[in-house]
């Protein structure tokens, strides 16, 4: 059985969540606007829809972020590594919460756009490449939906006719050892969103993750790749984060009925202790975080001694376009 661990009340739902239904579906603008986003200016394309959330100032899993920010409070990591940073929707919310952040990221059309943001931070490296489990591959193609970059994928990772037009951008390519440089492994959360390959990164990744006891974030697609992942790891629990109006790690567009019902009646967000052996049950995890037995205890406590005094977690509690 999946056990309740942390419980967060929140406030701001209803404009949260009309916000991110108004820009996936309902927003038409498509040419550049200059936004000022960590007091510097930049131009965004309002065609992609991560650049959407990032101009409107649309605060992007803040499921996840609590989690994030208690690791980083209760010192279990002192790194965070973003492998798939994508626009710095997730680096932008934390930069003041982690002593070093490392943000691996291919797409060349975001590269300026992460530059940009984190000029002048000298806790932010960018790192421009794909993660691959082969140190002989050294560049790739990297294919992205031209009105959605988040959904970038490499490896010929096949996409269906409703991710409309495809960009081919030809990259670089290493290993997570490669990437990491001079960031050390150890005190660290690595968190790895790459669109279906994840468990080939953690795979070729194993013997670094499971000697340097790294917490890990991964993303699952589906049950199948939550199971195949979650066997790499040794003597790890896992958690997940989630809104309560949803099945554990499922889409909002699939929890309609029970989104009136939040809305009306009050939600909340809840991290849960997963069964490794009941994660069939569940379709889709946007963020699994799997712990070292040895902190997992830590882990509990550092997310209620954050936000245990908590009564209304307000959304806009992660933003951080305009400081």
């Amino acid at each position: 059985m999946s056990r309740v661990v942390c419980t967060l009340k929140l406030k701001g739902l209803f404009s949260y969540l009309i916000r991110r239904i108004i820009l996936r579906f309902f927003y038409f603008r498509t040419s550049t606007v200059k936004k000022i986003v960590n007091g510097k200016f930049l131009t965004l394309n309002l065609a992609d829809l991560e650049q959407r959330y990032l101009a409107e100032d649309c605060i992007r899993e803040p499921e996840n972020l609590v989690v994030y920010r208690a690791i980083a409070k209760a010192k279990l990591a002192q790194n965070f590594i973003d492998v798939g940073a994508n626009c710095g929707h997730v680096a932008l919310s934390i930069v003041r919460d982690f002593e070093k952040l490392l943000l691996i990221e291919p797409n060349p059309n975001l590269i300026p756009i992460l530059n940009d943001i984190f000029i002048g931070e000298k806790s932010v490296c960018i790192q421009e490449c794909a993660i691959v489990d082969n140190e002989n591959i050294k560049i790739l193609d990297l294919l992205v939906p031209q009105k959605s970059s988040g959904l970038g994928s490499v490896g010929g990772t096949s996409f269906s006719n409703k991710h409309g037009v495809l960009i081919k951008h030809e990259v670089k390519a290493m290993t997570l050892m490669e990437a990491l440089g001079s960031m050390p492994a150890q005190k660290s959360y690595l968190k790895i969103d790459v669109e279906g390959l994840e468990a080939s990164i953690i795979e070729s990744s194993k013997n670094l993750i499971n000697d340097s006891r790294l917490i890990v974030g991964f993303e699952a697609l589906s049950s199948d790749a939550a199971v195949l992942c979650s066997k790499i790891f040794k003597d790890y629990v896992f958690y997940c984060s989630r809104f309560d109006f949803m099945e554990v790690g499922g889409a909002l567009s699939k929890s309609g009925m029970n989104i009136i019902k939040a809305i009306l009646f009050g939600s909340s967000i809840e991290v849960i202790s997963i069964d490794i052996n009941k994660m069939n049950n569940y379709s889709n995890y946007s963020q699994i975080f799997a712990v070292p037995n040895e902190v997992s205890s830590q882990f509990e406590v550092a997310l209620n001694e954050l936000w245990g005094s908590v009564k209304h977690l307000d959304l806009k509690t992660f933003s951080r376009l305009e400081s």
